[in-house]
């Protein structure tokens, strides 16, 4: 099960507290100074001492005195006042699910810091983290964790521990969002035993978050230790949403372990803490959960119901994790409910948001982030060290010059040592590059394939549209297993060609036969590039027998030589010249384009491996006959 974690809050300007009464007195009074303060700047200050005073205890309240101090101190130009205001309505967008507007005010303030404002470090340092947060929140952990890592610079300078723990706690939830376990309890470990040395808040939810981590390794003993330990951390607390996220994860681990009563009780007092915050993000986590649960107890009306409201809040705070999970419950609820239409439009609609989920690329940039911030501390480090030996008396000079000789020594294996990590990371570069070109590949198939189960569907050919639609699924899984992969073995991609063909003949009611043979030196266990193939087979049957207008052939051969694999593609269609005159521009522009991703993939195939790679067509009397040679393992 498969759910967002904590992300700490404590960038607030205020806490999760109510007010008491005494506090309501204190409102009262405040709202009529505000209603008779003449002068426009007091009269914005009142306005934020108002926000401040309400906090949480209504939400709606807070933003409009918020506006009314952000309206007059911008046209004033009081920097000091309009951040504040501004700090208020961005954790008020972001516990609404609001994120476009809470960036937007988020990067205001932080323009207004560096511009107006460097003085105040810890003000930057909260914007920043606010900022983090909501990418955060929208599963763009490298956006997150560039910002967490400028907050952390300057925090680690000014030794600012409140705000270092809030950082390291966030940087945590990110390591284990992407699976780095180890890296994520090493650091939350470590946070949670500085807030209990220096007594500052938010204890309870490292320990949560700790407690995540142990759920996703299936050790539930651990879960349950440090989430009792978070129990007694949050026992007078009245921030509610780490009450709400402890309830939601506690509802988790009595539902892991089968008491699924104690399981709904929990998630139903999360409900209760998130509402009192109007926090739509901790909402639909519950929500989810109960869907779930429902399902497993086949109430089936019920987990709609509870599905349905999660929906509503994921296409709200337009998260897109948040609404991949929705559409996958959705289908399968339908499913079961034997509503096989609205099954398969949100299965659909699952495939497409979950391909955008891919998320290579955002590893990579991580990665460089973390090296990035961990070159420019060391650099800091060393220009403080220098700074204070400039200091030093005449009489250190030689003890200087030694220091500088064995930092010069240092610097150079340093200089070796980072020139290995950046190869390093060219190569993976290459690697992700290559795994983006081949999922880019044939995205227009996906859309044929399900037009005919569709078309099926409508025709209620209801045994053709099982029969494809397995085979579809079939592929769909191994092209989704192989993109992960820079190579795998031949047999497989084999079966997968075998399986595309036999699709499309079925699709296109028989109007070709195929043929795969292989010489006797071409071997099973052999590993290629995936996805290499299929588009050249697809060439062969939309640009060659599709126009031919009668029964075509397609011949496929593979063999091996000097350690490269040799595939020849034979069709006897309209042949490549009849078949460029015939084009139309926008078939033309789908070919050039799987043509230009396949060279590009070729180039780097040789770059990577110095080895030939290659793609040929050569005309033949009847049809067309295409040549590609690619590297082996």
């Amino acid at each position: 099960m498969q759910f967002k974690k904590i992300y700490y809050l404590l960038f607030l300007v205020f806490t999760f507290l109510g007010y008491s009464q005494n506090d309501a007195a204190t409102i009262l009074g405040l709202k009529k100074q505000f209603d008779n303060e003449k002068n426009e700047l007091n009269q914005a200050k009142i306005a934020l001492q108002i926000a401040e005073k309400i906090n949480y205890a209504n939400l709606d309240e807070v933003v409009f005195y918020a506006q009314k101090g952000y309206t007059i101190s911008k046209q004033k130009k009081d920097y000091e006042q309009q951040v504040k205001a501004i700090q208020f309505l961005g954790n008020a967008a972001i516990i609404k699910g609001n994120y476009p507007k809470a960036s937007q005010f988020f990067t205001e303030a932080k323009s207004i810091f560096e511009q107006h404002l460097p003085q105040n470090q810890e003000g930057l340092i909260k914007t920043l983290g606010s900022l983090g947060v909501i990418a955060s929140e929208q599963s763009n952990y490298n956006k997150a964790l560039e910002y967490y890592f400028q907050g952390k610079k300057i925090a680690d300078k000014h030794q600012l521990v409140a705000l270092q723990i809030i950082l390291n706690n966030n940087i945590g939830v990110i390591y284990k969002s992407t699976n780095r376990y180890n890296d994520a309890l090493k650091i939350l470990n470590e946070t949670q035993l500085l807030q209990k040395k220096t007594k500052l808040p938010g204890r309870g939810t490292t320990l949560t978050n700790i407690a995540t981590i142990y759920e996703e390794l299936n050790q539930y003993k651990q879960v349950k230790k440090y989430l009792d330990w978070a129990a007694i951390e949050l026992k007078n607390s009245q921030d509610h949403r780490a009450i709400g996220e402890w309830n939601n994860n506690m509802g988790s681990y009595y539902f892991k372990t089968y008491d699924y009563t104690t399981a709904e009780k929990h998630w139903n007092a999360a409900l209760s803490s998130f509402d009192k915050i109007q926090d739509q993000f901790g909402s639909f986590d519950t929500y989810w959960y109960l869907a779930t649960l429902k399902k497993e107890q086949n109430q089936i009306s019920l987990a709609l119901s509870f599905a349905l409201k999660a929906r509503k809040l994921a296409d709200a705070t337009q998260v897109l994790e948040h609404q991949t999970k929705i559409e996958k419950l959705l289908s399968e609820l339908y499913e079961k409910n034997n509503e096989a239409v609205l099954a398969l439009q949100h299965s659909k609609k699952h495939q497409v948001l979950k391909d955008s989920l891919v998320n290579q690329e955002n590893i990579r940039k991580m990665t460089q982030a973390e090296m990035n911030f961990a070159f420019e501390k060391e650099k800091m480090k060393h220009q403080e060290a220098l700074n204070k030996a400039n200091n030093k008396q005449w009489f250190w000079a030689l003890g200087i010059l030694i220091l500088l000789l064995l930092f010069g020594l240092f610097y150079l294996q340093k200089k070796k040592e980072q020139q290995k990590q950046q190869l390093q990371l060219e190569n993976q570069l290459l690697d992700y590059k290559q795994k983006a070109l081949h999922l880019q590949m044939n995205p227009h198939f996906l859309y044929n394939c399900l037009a005919a189960i569709s078309s099926y569907i409508m025709q209620n050919e209801k045994e053709a549209a099982a029969k494809y639609l397995a085979m579809f699924s079939k592929l769909m899984r191994f092209t989704l297993e192989s993109s992960k992969e820079n190579w795998i073995t031949l047999d497989k991609e084999l079966a997968s060609l075998n399986q595309y063909l036999s699709l499309e003949q079925l699709r296109l009611k028989n109007i070709f036969e195929f043929t795969i043979d292989r010489s006797t030196s071409v071997e099973d266990d052999m590993l290629v590039p995936p996805m290499l193939i299929q588009p050249l087979v697809e060439n062969a049957i939309i640009h060659g027998i599709l126009p031919k207008q009668e029964k075509g052939n397609i011949e496929l051969n593979f063999d091996v030589q000097n350690n490269q694999l040799f595939v020849t593609i034979e069709d006897n269609g309209i042949g490549i010249e009849q078949s460029v005159a015939e084009k139309q521009n926008q078939v033309e522009l789908h070919k050039s384009l799987a043509l230009n991703i396949i060279r590009d993939r070729l180039e780097m195939l040789q770059k990577n491996n110095n080895t030939e790679a290659r793609l040929e067509y050569q005309p033949t009397n009847i049809g067309t006959k295409v040549l590609l040679v690619i590297p082996i393992k």
